[in-house]
């Protein structure tokens, strides 16, 4: 029997440009009639549906390619043992992606403008640049190049300086320890420790700076220390940030 490229949108709830693109890898091969239409048999149908299925089993059309040319058994048993370890190594960053998650969660959860002890989380930094006074005099941002998706996805945008010296303020991207994996390449970072602070949540200006009503909160004491401030999240006009003021 044979069925129409209208008839393969429906049976998988795809789009014409993606028949298209199995064709044009070479995975389908449709008779094309005499009218120009082309028309895909039970067998077509079949292994798309395969392919289907290993595209949902995250395998790239590489993997598909390859798969679909495995000759032996213990060929397939090597292929799969491969994407059991990619599974695990998923499993791994998906479960510290959810704690990374819960973590902002738990901090955007707690009330703004009120101060508390608390302890800086062990973090490692990587300053964008070295102070905003060098700014258009140096390398800035190796720190974004060097990152795979993986890496980025697990970063948080940090910047640290004193209150009483805005040109102290250092730009970059932070990494809480306990959720890097044992690979994580931490050369060129900075290291902070945990260690004792006093914690507040605000909402800054989307551009860093401080409101007068968030300058009215902050003890002038606490002007001249070291701060470091993690972006929690971001609104239309503000940032959501949670500082620490090292005490």
């Amino acid at each position: 029997m044979s069925y129409t490229a209208k008839d393969m949108l429906k049976f998988f709830d795809i789009t014409k440009e993606t028949l298209r693109f199995y064709e044009k890898e070479g995975l389908l091969h449709p008779t094309i009639g005499s009218n120009n239409y082309r028309y895909y048999s039970d067998w077509d149908v079949f292994q798309l549906a395969e392919y289907r299925r290993l595209r949902a089993l995250d395998y790239s059309i590489k993997d598909i390619k390859d798969t679909i040319e495995i000759d032996t058994k213990e060929n397939l048993l090597c292929t799969l043992k491969r994407k059991q370890q990619y599974y695990y190594a998923q499993k791994d960053f998906y479960n510290r992606l959810s704690q990374h998650c819960s973590m902002i969660v738990k901090y955007l959860s707690e009330p703004f403008n009120k101060f508390k002890k608390s302890r800086l989380p062990a973090i490692f930094y990587f300053p964008a640049f070295t102070s905003i006074k060098e700014f258009f005099n140096e390398p800035k941002y190796a720190n974004f190049a060097s990152m795979d998706n993986e890496t980025f996805s697990l970063c948080d945008f940090m910047f640290s300086g004193k209150i009483a010296e805005p040109e102290s303020l250092i730009g970059g991207t932070a990494f809480f320890e306990s959720l890097v994996s044992n690979g994580f390449n931490s050369s060129n970072m900075q290291f902070l420790p945990e260690q004792d602070a006093l914690t507040i949540n605000l909402e800054i200006c989307d551009d860093f700076s401080l409101t007068k009503d968030n300058l009215a909160i902050i003890p002038s004491v606490l002007f001249h220390d070291q701060f470091y401030a993690i972006q929690l999240g971001k609104t239309a006009n503000k940032r959501l940030v949670k500082f620490w003021f090292l005490v």
